[in-house]
């Protein structure tokens, strides 16, 4: 089966969207804190099957899934202005949709706070202003990248070791109907387990 949805001017699969994401993970010129919904994808080290296995169509996830979805639930809780769509856990990686909706990017100066540190912690208010600064140099200070980072590192903590691999893959959802594509991608993905090219058993 193949999912499509739209690409620039262009029409493509999923798969070639992915393809995309390995060799540029961030799009030049964007300002990731912009308000919008953000498709994100995001990979265990060196693919690991670490979350639990794929029977009969269903991903039947381990502990160490069980505290993925725990620490992705927990996201809203730690940065202001973030909600949270779609949300699928795979053996080795996941996908979720993430939606900044109280900002306004870095260059009409609002604010917006964090309510955690980078791995989901207490932070002093005084903190988050420097790395607002920082962030106009810095693109892993942008507020995505810095809302993946913080759910990464609180996994890793709480099973005890690194277990991701650098950066994440994202895409900008344009509309709705595209919106609703990736939704029914990202709900269906355990039943294409078996042509996924992170499924080693293939």
């Amino acid at each position: 089966m193949q999912i499509c949805v739209p690409y620039g001017l262009d029409i493509v699969t999923m798969d070639c969207v992915e393809e995309h994401h390995r060799k540029l993970n961030r799009w030049r010129g964007w300002d990731y804190s912009e308000n919008g919904w953000y498709f994100v994808t995001i990979c265990t080290r060196e693919r690991k099957d670490l979350f639990g296995g794929i029977e009969n169509n269903l991903i039947k996830i381990n502990d160490c899934g069980m505290v993925v979805k725990k620490c992705w639930d927990e996201i809203p809780n730690h940065f202001e202005g973030v909600g949270l769509d779609e949300f699928i856990i795979l053996p080795n990686h996941v996908h979720g949709i993430v939606i900044l909706n109280g900002c306004a990017g870095m260059g009409d100066g609002r604010k917006f706070g964090i309510v955690g540190n980078a791995d989901l912690r207490s932070l002093r208010r005084e903190n988050n202003l420097r790395w607002l600064k920082m962030a106009d140099y810095d693109r892993t200070k942008m507020y995505l990248p810095k809302i993946i980072q913080g759910f990464k590192s609180s996994v890793s903590r709480k099973i005890g070791r690194p277990i991701w691999q650098k950066s994440f893959y994202d895409r900008i959802i344009r509309d709705e109907k595209e919106c609703d594509k990736i939704r029914f991608y990202i709900r269906n993905n355990p039943k294409l387990w078996y042509r996924d090219r992170n499924n080693h058993s293939r």
